[in-house]
């Protein structure tokens, strides 16, 4: 399995650490896989054939077995069971907003104008029940850790944007390279 993690560097340049399974990049893959199943432990589970389907769907479309979709998408919910719990309601109000304005103008909010502007208007009134008391003024860590850059909140978020732009950018590149990478190898193994 590969995923990749980016962590912020510098304020600046995003790394990106890939987790490679030792069996991905091993010839003798029945070691690599005999190493990989001593440190799983094997579970039944009863799913409705719903379930079923839409994992078999999704495993085919991404190219893996079932059993890895399944490991996936549980490592993802833990990943987001970790999370902020304001940040999570806040993450799922944004969801059921953008379906209320497709639902209320009959588009998604990305494919019209008008519904842009009315999820726009959505946002601006969900950000504004989260907004804290007081200045927007940075506090004194900001100015003990931050690298002497703009304290403008405006021109912070506009950078922190820009930064997660260019951590996408490198994680999607350095993603089609692994997939270019199997497909060759898979090639050299036909």
């Amino acid at each position: 399995m590969v995923t990749a993690r980016y962590f912020p560097f510098d304020n600046f340049l995003p790394v990106v650490i890939l987790y490679i399974t030792h069996s991905e990049y091993n010839t003798s893959n029945k070691i690599a896989f005999g190493e990989k199943m001593a440190r799983q432990k094997q579970m039944g589970v009863t799913i409705p054939e719903s379930a079923r389907t839409q994992l078999e769907a999704s495993s085919a479309a991404a190219g893996h077995s079932i059993a890895e979709e399944i490991r996936r998408r549980l490592e993802r919910t833990f990943e987001e069971d970790a999370r902020d719990p304001v940040l999570r309601d806040f993450v799922s109000d944004l969801v059921e907003l953008a379906q209320l304005v497709k639902l209320d103008t009959g588009m998604a909010w990305h494919k019209d104008a008008a519904s842009h502007a009315a999820f726009h208007s959505a946002l601006l009134a969900l950000l504004a029940q989260h907004k804290p008391e007081g200045p927007p003024v940075f506090t004194i860590a900001r100015d003990l850790f931050g690298s002497g850059r703009s304290d403008d909140p405006e021109t912070v978020g506009r950078a922190l944007f820009r930064h997660l732009q260019r951590i996408k950018q490198v994680q999607a590149t350095t993603l089609e390279k692994i997939r270019r990478l199997h497909q060759q190898k898979g090639e050299e193994n036909s």
